[in-house]
């Protein structure tokens, strides 16, 4: 079984001096006997032509408080987007609030913020292929 997140980037249009892409973030095969959970990496890469001030919050059709990974007959998978390799600080969003979004105070051109995810072991899931998609919104 493999679980994929694609995360996509978008700007505002009425900010169009920032670039911001993302790399997927992919599970390994998921084995729901194993003794431990499963976790992957993305980087969100953000450019801009001149320093500002940065939040970045992650969107899916999901609560953040539980995510789910869909997949083959209607099965959910539970995992998890945080900012910390410790998974201690769980990824949020503005709307509704939950968690925390990422603030870069400091004015910068160049930003490279690391997306930490993590798929529980021991759920009772079908095989198959299970995906989300999240949304990164970037506020300028």
């Amino acid at each position: 079984m493999i679980a994929l997140l694609a995360l996509h980037g978008e700007a505002r249009a009425d900010a169009p001096e920032c670039d911001v892409s993302v790399t997927t973030l992919n599970f390994p095969a998921y084995d729901p006997s194993a003794p431990f959970d499963d976790t992957g990496v993305s980087t969100i890469s953000i450019d801009c032509n001149k320093e500002r001030k940065l939040e970045i919050g992650l969107y899916t059709s999901d609560q953040c408080t539980q995510r789910y990974l869909r997949g083959p007959q209607n099965t959910r998978m539970n995992y998890q987007l945080y900012q910390d390799a410790g998974y201690q600080i769980v990824w949020g969003t503005k709307k509704p609030k939950c968690g925390d979004v990422v603030d870069i105070d400091e004015k910068m051109t160049a930003v490279r913020v690391t997306v930490y995810g993590r798929v529980p072991r021991q759920q009772t899931v079908v095989a198959g292929t299970y995906t989300d998609t999240v949304t990164v919104e970037v506020d300028f």
